[in-house]
């Protein structure tokens, strides 16, 4: 792999790279995340010149969340407007924290299921199976 074929954008306390070999979004934060953070990711990988059929792998194992119940619908909302492939985006959150984990699957059941296909996992190599890294 050369440098080239990966994009690093870093906005603390999120941040992400693409993965161009493997068409995968490697996400992970570090600790408190709100929700102005989670709108500047969507920008962040908005950016990215992605390929069709591109995976997201996100690691929120490390975060604590600064976000409320009512801030959900918002992101599924952002995510849901971010369609940025025709074809369903798998999307594998690991996260080992019980309020995350909730959150996480409150997002999952908002999101556009014709668009994204997210799963959220608490074992990490669960996660990267089912994405196919």
């Amino acid at each position: 792999m050369n440098d080239l074929s990966i994009v690093y954008i870093s906005a603390m306390p999120m941040s992400s790279h693409y993965d161009d070999d493997l068409n995968i979004i490697f996400a992970s934060s570090i600790g408190e995340v709100s929700l102005d953070d989670l709108m500047s990711y969507y920008s962040m990988i908005s950016s990215y010149d992605l390929k069709e059929g591109y995976r997201v792998f996100v690691d929120y194992s490390d975060i604590s969340l600064k976000l409320a119940e009512r801030d959900i619908p918002k992101m599924a909302e952002a995510r849901n407007e971010l369609v940025l492939s025709p074809d369903r985006t798998k999307i594998a959150v690991y996260c080992n924290k019980d309020l995350v984990f909730g959150l996480a699957r409150m997002y999952q059941m908002l999101l556009d299921q014709e668009h994204y296909d997210l799963r959220v996992f608490r074992d990490k190599d669960e996660a990267r199976k089912w994405l196919g890294i």
